[in-house]
């Protein structure tokens, strides 16, 4: 029973050794932290008393009133730097709110929001060089500088903290922006066509001049805010005029197609192109130059195709449209320029896609065929059920492209009771172009009905030889790769 108290009696010792020497070892620890702590202990100041301008800054109906605190500082001067630096970037904000808020800005800046404005006079480009014209001038009325004595990591420093007062007439803001304002706009308008010593040439290189300027403008909101132009009515905005003019010397172009239309009777025959041309004219300018048109093509009222088009310096376009894709009827062409415009210069013309136009020759051995008719109707029922735009007429015409002739050859041979037999020993077609065969088609042959009457046997071959081209498919493929090439 001793034996077990005294082995817990050395075990409590031995516990409370081991608590005693971590609580010395932590207390040491703490002890070393509070010795490396910063603390910065208070001085003096001069001024003796903290003003009350530091806490309450002064107003005024004829006085600004702007205090700036300084960053800690190792020495007097710059803290007083600091201090100044500060008051300054107030100052111009204060600048960026007048400008912001003036009359010329409102009506200037219509969708410039301060959201775009406040981050872009706040940038540390556009405080240097506003301060360099004007917000340098302002010197400090009045400081207060406080010394104090900083402990870190066991050495000591001076530290100090700066307060300046500045002070500012409201009439040498306004006064100020006035001026930067006028000097700015004038630097601008130098710029515009209207403005220039030398004459612009066309509507082009005016619209590009005023663009430059716009996108100048866009570039420096604080220019855009405070540009000016004087006119008849008064000041206006610079970026708002800017746009205007813009806006009237295209509304002011005219457009014209040239063609003749009056009569609504231009037909073009499938395949072919359809060549028109426009003219762009300006009452202020003798050259339109190369402007944007957009040029849009319409059947039945729905716009099936919008091609873009640049017009040459003297205004005209050019266009060429193939009809080799577009179905047998009537288009509607229209010219506008492309621009933002809601009610641009625009025209239209009128053509209508028509069949081809071909001819059809009969070159028979025989008298007793002569009558074309049959052919031209069957051979245009084959034609029509393949879709192949071509309209054929009777007689060969040197005016049309393409030319059907058909060749037929033939026989009669006699039989009992004066009855005779008529029979076409060959029938081919010819397919010409411009005057050079393209194609012939296969020979064919026919007997007419048995009939006393010749003639009748002979008009029966040829309506056999007839109904056998209106079923050969062969033929009209023939027929549909003359006209695709």
């Amino acid at each position: 029973m001793k034996r077990v108290c005294i082995g817990i009696s050395f075990g409590f010792l031995i516990c409370s050794f081991l608590l005693f020497g971590c609580a010395s070892s932590k207390a040491s620890k703490d002890s070393d932290f509070n010795e490396k702590k910063y603390s910065r202990e208070f001085v003096k100041s001069w001024p003796d008393e903290r003003p009350a301008w530091i806490d309450s800054i002064p107003e005024s109906e004829e006085e600004l009133y702007f205090a700036g605190v300084s960053r800690k500082a190792a020495d007097v001067q710059e803290a007083r730097n600091n201090a100044m630096t500060d008051a300054r970037r107030q100052i111009v904000s204060y600048y960026g709110v007048v400008i912001r808020d003036s009359g010329i800005e409102r009506k200037t800046v219509q969708g410039l929001s301060t959201d775009i404005l406040d981050p872009y006079i706040e940038e540390e480009k556009i405080i240097q060089s506003f301060a360099e014209r004007y917000v340098s001038q302002v010197a400090a009325d009045k400081f207060y500088t406080e010394q104090f004595i900083v402990l870190e990591n066991g050495a000591k420093k001076d530290d100090f903290t700066c307060y300046v007062l500045c002070q500012i007439p409201k009439s040498k803001v306004q006064k100020e922006i006035d001026e930067f304002a006028k000097n700015v706009s004038e630097r601008y308008v130098s710029l515009l066509p209207e403005k220039s010593s030398l004459p612009f040439s066309s509507v082009t290189s005016a619209v590009t001049a005023y663009k430059s300027v716009l996108s100048a403008l866009e570039e420096n909101p604080i220019h855009r805010s405070v540009s000016y132009i004087e006119t008849s009515y008064g000041k206006a905005g610079l970026y708002e005029y800017t746009q205007i003019q813009i806006q009237r010397l295209l509304k002011n172009c005219s457009l014209k197609f040239l063609n003749d239309n009056s009569t609504n009777q231009i037909k073009i025959e499938k395949g072919e192109s359809f060549s028109a041309k426009v003219k762009i004219t300006s009452p202020n300018y003798k050259n339109s130059g190369s402007l944007d048109c957009n040029i849009k093509l319409f059947s039945a009222g729905n716009l099936i195709a919008e091609i873009p088009y640049k017009s040459s310096d003297e205004g005209i376009v050019n266009i060429s449209l193939s009809t080799k894709k577009l179905p047998l009827g009537l288009y509607t062409l229209s010219a506008e320029l492309a621009s933002d415009e809601t009610q641009n210069a625009r025209d239209s013309v009128l053509f209508t896609v028509a069949p081809i136009q071909a001819s059809l020759a009969l070159d028979s051995d025989t008298e007793m065929i002569c009558d074309s008719k049959i052919f031209v109707e069957k051979i245009q029922r084959l034609l029509d059920s393949s879709e192949i735009p071509i309209k054929i007429s009777e007689e060969k015409s040197s005016d049309k492209k393409f030319n059907f002739t058909i060749h037929l050859s033939s026989e009669i041979f006699g039989s009992h009771d004066e009855i005779k037999k008529f029979k076409i020993t060959s029938a081919y077609i010819t397919f010409e172009k411009n005057g050079e065969l393209v194609f012939q088609s296969d020979s064919k042959t026919a007997w007419g009905k048995l009939n006393r009457d010749l003639n009748k046997s002979a008009k029966s071959a040829a309506e056999n030889i007839a109904s056998a081209f209106e079923t050969d498919s062969d033929f009209a493929q023939k027929i549909q790769d003359a006209i695709g090439k």
